[in-house]
């Protein structure tokens, strides 16, 4: 989802370099359903997140698998990424 919001931006900034764009996973909706990738971290406020337990309720709804790596990321940076991301999808 954030490499396809760097994409984006830069077929926008650098036409001259991408003159197609094939996107799978990314974030295009605006007002996309609350799951547990960037909407569901962006519907916590950071405090919540990172303090909260936020972080922990996420962790249990995206699975073992991708948990696993998730949780080695740093829960402020995690939640901040996924608000630039929500930000990021205006206008679709």
């Amino acid at each position: 989802s954030m490499g396809g919001a760097v994409a984006i931006a830069l077929a926008h900034h650098r036409p001259d370099l991408v003159s197609r764009l094939v996107l799978t996973e990314a974030n295009l909706d605006p007002d996309p359903p609350v799951k547990a990738g960037s909407s569901g971290i962006a519907s916590y406020t950071e405090e919540k997140f990172v303090h909260g337990g936020g972080f922990e309720k996420v962790l249990l709804r995206v699975g073992p698998d991708w948990a696993a790596t998730m949780r080695l990321a740093d829960p402020l940076a995690l939640h901040r990424a996924a608000i630039g991301l929500m930000r990021g999808t205006r206008p679709t």
